[in-house]
Formats: structure tokens, sequence, C-alpha cells
């Protein structure tokens, strides 16, 4: 870790994170956002999940955002979890409840484009799922989001895999 403002913030917010995945509840869906502070239409992407998640009883473990305050540590290693290359863009990862393996990972618009038609249209998916109008979250209700298998069988398991690659320096890099 560099010390850093972003790095410290969001080193804090994996330890929330990982400490309330274990009082996951009945809610089916977690979304992780990754952006940068100069990312304004992604942090209205992430209002907007988190608006709708609170309205349908869902939590901070059900949806976390890092970077806002600059592309950290934690944030790159999560990205490299969940298969995002380079410095992570803004991007969005839901995860499945019921298959946390596999994740479907969508880019978000950088800056303060005017863009919101994929994040909108994964908002209306997981709504209609949460809200009893869909099957769940899959390739057929997300064809814009690549999906990608990440390496642990729970969410929990995601977070306690980034703070261990953080813990042992393996993080960037």
């Amino acid at each position: 870790m560099t010390g850093s403002r972003a790095d410290g913030h969001d080193l804090d917010k994996l330890e929330r994170w990982r400490s309330g995945l274990g009082n996951r509840g009945d809610f089916p869906v977690h979304a992780v956002f990754l952006v940068s502070e100069a990312d304004t239409l992604a942090h209205g992407a992430f209002r907007a999940f988190r608006s709708s998640f609170e309205a349908r009883g869902g939590s901070f473990q059900h949806l976390v955002i890092f970077g806002q305050h600059g592309v950290s540590t934690t944030a790159a290693t999560l990205a490299k979890e969940l298969g995002v290359q380079g410095p992570p863009p803004p991007a969005m990862a839901l995860l499945y409840g019921c298959q946390p393996s596999r994740a479907y990972v969508m880019a978000l618009p950088s800056g303060g484009g005017s863009d919101s038609s994929a994040w909108t249209r994964a908002l209306l998916a997981v709504e209609a799922w949460i809200d009893g109008g869909a099957e769940g979250l899959d390739a057929e209700a997300l064809p814009w989001a690549q999906q990608v298998e990440t390496r642990h069988d729970t969410v929990a398991g995601l977070a306690e895999g980034v703070a261990a690659r953080l813990a042992t320096g393996g993080g960037r890099g």
C-alpha cells in the first residue's frame, strides 16, 4: 500500500465490506463499482443502483464502490480478480448470489460522459429479477456484459482473496 488517501479509504472500505458479507440476508445480487474520482457518470450510476437496492432491501455489503478518491491498490487488485485489464477503467461487476463464481462485468463511460444506456439497462434487468419479473442474471439478461469466472466460490471469498493479495504485497503489478 502506498499510504495515499485513495489507498487508505478503499482498504478501510474493503474491510467493512468483508465483515458485512457474513450477514448477506436474502438479497440476491452484489454490485461492485470500480471508478476514478473523475468518473462522474459512473458515480451517478452507483447512486442509482444504491437507491434501487436500498428500496428493495439491499445494504452496504450488496453494493460497494472503490476508487472514488483515486484509483487505489485495492481497486486495481479487485479489478484483476474480476478480469478487468489494465488500470481499472470505470466498470461495474454484478455477482449473482446463487452463482458468485460468475461475474458479469461491464464498462461504464469514463469521465462525465452522458451515455447511461448500458448501466440503465443493467439496473432494469436487476430490478426485474429482484421484483420477480425475471429468472435471474445471465448472459441473456445482460448480453452486453462480459461474463467472467472468478476463482472464488463466494463473494466473501472474493473479498478475502483481494485482502490476502494486498496483505502479501500481491496487489498491483
